[in-house]
């Protein structure tokens, strides 16, 4: 009698575990957050509740994207909120085609995939910058739709050449969009100048800092993007070996804004090189006397 009430217990137990497995498993199939499902990772006959809903539904979309925003103001949890942007972003390709030309949807993917583009940029994970985000807007109407559509375009030229150093590419896509948008030839001519000083050194390394400077105000999106680059950090330290080729030292105001067009902070100067104060208040970079690092 012990024995089968003993079993009697076990099985109940088991039961019970079982009811709350399953409640906890539909809990996190009903919130969009939490569920770890993707569309990309779904087979055809695998209908998943969370994903289905946020096919049909765009008040479900709207708020995952709420829940997104919250952890990013909260700079909370950076593999759930690229998880969830993930979700997201698969789930606007599969119904792309059919929902393009509703404003609300359109409205709605600008800020998944610009908050995506944000992530990206600012964790310089530029590959999936520019393979996920910018060939989403490139090869979609996403850039008709965009109040920053032209800015994102001329990133698009700017990767090509300052991520992935595709000389060629850039210059082609440079001269399509002039084709596009023939008020904006200057611009764009400027970006194949950019280009060139990078990668060929065609210019001194001060045109191409007084070049983003001009982005800078002009088309700010630009600016944001060439500084967080490699590119950035490269023509700085080019533009030191160039300056410290002409000069044995130079006014500190003077190197700021004649070669680096005020881009750059002083503290990069201070850590390679020695500054001096004059009784005036000068302070003057002294190039041949640079400090030695341990």
């Amino acid at each position: 009698m012990k024995s089968s009430k003993s079993l009697s217990d076990a099985e109940r137990l088991e039961k019970r575990r079982l009811k709350f497995s399953k409640e906890a498993s539909e809990l996190i199939l009903n919130d969009d957050l939490r569920d770890v499902a993707l569309l990309s990772r779904s087979s055809k006959g695998n209908n998943n509740t969370s994903l289905q809903r946020l096919k049909t539904d765009q008040e479900a979309r709207w708020q995952l994207w709420r829940e997104l925003e919250v952890l990013a103001i909260n700079n909370d949890n950076k593999s759930t909120l690229e998880h969830g942007l993930r979700k997201l972003r698969e789930i606007i390709i599969s119904i792309y085609d059919e929902f393009k030309q509703d404003e609300d949807f359109m409205n709605f993917t600008e800020k998944i995939y610009i908050k995506s583009y944000n992530l990206f940029l600012f964790s310089k994970e530029f590959g999936k910058l520019g393979g996920i985000v910018l060939n989403f807007m490139m090869t979609t109407n996403f850039m008709t739709h965009s109040s920053n559509g032209l800015q994102y375009k001329m990133i698009s030229v700017c990767h090509a050449s300052h991520v992935d150093k595709n000389l060629d590419k850039s210059i082609k896509m440079a001269f399509q969009m002039m084709k596009q948008e023939p008020a904006f030839e200057k611009q764009l001519r400027n970006i194949i100048r950019l280009s060139l000083i990078y990668l060929e050194s065609t210019e001194s390394p001060n045109i191409w800092f007084e070049i983003l400077s001009d982005f800078k105000v002009t088309f700010p999106l630009i600016y944001q993007f060439l500084i967080e680059t490699l590119s950035f950090k490269e023509i700085q330290t080019r533009t030191l070996q160039e300056v410290s080729k002409c000069y044995n030292q130079i006014p500190l105001q003077f190197l700021m804004s004649h070669w680096f067009h005020n881009l750059i902070s002083q503290e990069l100067i201070a850590e390679n090189y020695k500054m001096e104060p004059s009784p005036s208040g000068i302070v003057t970079v002294f190039f041949k006397k640079r400090k030695q690092t341990a």
